[in-house]
């Protein structure tokens, strides 16, 4: 049995989720990364996926990260 946290499925407006850490993927274009140890909110209803505030916090510094490596600058001339 799990937990009724009060929040809202956004995706079926369902209340049965559960936090718990995932492995998340973000879409850059074509692309899919996915990032590891997200905390995320799950709904048990229709399994629908949604970040908390601090995986969405790990999220964007991830990307930030990421995004940092495909920077020219970094590679220096070859």
């Amino acid at each position: 049995m799990t937990k009724k946290s009060g929040k809202l499925c956004e995706a079926c407006g369902g209340q049965n989720t559960k936090i718990h850490l995932t492995t998340y993927p973000v879409k850059m274009g074509e692309k899919q990364i996915n990032v590891g140890r997200v905390s995320a909110r799950e709904c048990m209803d229709c399994y629908a996926i949604k970040p908390t505030k601090a995986g969405q916090e790990k999220i964007e510094r991830c990307m930030m990260t990421f995004m940092s490596l495909l920077d020219d600058d970094n590679f220096g001339s070859v």
